[in-house]
């Protein structure tokens, strides 16, 4: 069967689940750890509460693609509730990241049948896309190209807010994003096959196939409207990983003393992350998960 039945009582009927995520259950070792578990280069990382400090520049990433910025217009209430759906996204993410198998086959198999209803075509003609195009967000090449900016833009806030990453824990963390990303339904043939590869996409990307057009721009003015009287900070620690031709197309104002603003909060969060308690540096997924996979510690 194709479609995914959930009684509410925290199990799945595994005997329903599409093909390619019951391949994936079958490999878990223990259930209870989930997709990753403790021992993971993925835990490790996204516990990270500082890494939300990115989460802007990986919208935008996201939105300057013309294809993606229209489904989420056409299809979401991004526009009234930005925040909103940016928490609700990540309760997606640390679901799957940090649940238990069946919690996270629940969150996965959610948003895939969100996915399904998010079609339409675009009415502008941004770079080399014309009005008339069609997407749907089942489409491999978007949901890549959407999970690209997680993982790009996790790394990036890692090593900005929290400390530098070996090569071996670069590389472990991309090999498990792959995972990751076959939950949500894109294949791992997909994928570039390594972290360097993945870079080099990433960078094409940037070059061919982003363009911010008006859907774009009106989803930018959206998000920025969250800012309210912190608006100056909050634009600029939010687009301070952003690269500068995406932050160029969206026609956002970088300067030196934006730069040094930038600076000097990166430097005041990476000399305070050390000595924080648990409960204000990680998320609370992953304090739960713990809880969860080590009660008596």
């Amino acid at each position: 069967m194709d479609r995914f039945e959930y009684d509410g009582t925290g199990t799945l009927d595994h005997q329903s689940l599409p093909r390619d995520i019951a391949t994936l259950v079958e490999d878990v070792d223990v259930p209870e750890h989930g997709f990753f578990g403790p021992d993971s280069t993925m835990w490790s990382v996204r516990r990270e509460r500082s890494l939300f400090a990115s989460g802007l520049s990986a919208i935008l990433l996201q939105l300057a693609h013309p294809l993606v910025a229209a489904g989420v217009a056409d299809h979401s209430d991004f526009d009234a509730d930005p925040v909103g759906r940016f928490r609700r996204t990540f309760d997606y993410v640390h679901a799957i990241i940090f649940g238990d198998v069946d919690t996270a086959v629940e969150a996965a198999l959610a948003v895939r049948e969100l996915h399904t209803a998010v079609t339409g075509t675009i009415d502008e003609d941004p770079g080399r896309f014309e009005s008339g195009d069609s997407y749907t967000a089942t489409d491999p090449e978007l949901l890549l190209w959407v999970h690209a900016t997680l993982i790009e833009q996790s790394l990036t806030a890692y090593e900005t807010y929290v400390e530098p990453l070996s090569n071996r824990d670069r590389t472990a963390y991309y090999q498990e994003s792959k995972l990751f990303g076959q939950l949500f339904g894109i294949p791992v043939s997909a994928y570039p096959e390594t972290l360097a590869e993945f870079f080099e996409y990433y960078e094409r990307m940037l070059d061919a196939e982003l363009a911010v057009g008006p859907c774009g721009r009106e989803l930018q003015r959206a998000l920025f409207r969250q800012g309210h009287v912190f608006g100056p900070l909050y634009a600029t620690v939010g687009i301070g990983t952003l690269p500068d031709t995406v932050r160029d197309a969206y026609g956002l104002p970088w300067s030196s003393w934006r730069q040094r603003l930038f600076d000097a909060w990166t430097a005041l969060v990476r000399a305070t992350v050390p000595s924080l308690p648990s409960r204000l540096r990680y998320v609370d997924a992953y304090r739960r998960a713990l809880e969860r996979v080590e009660p008596d510690e």
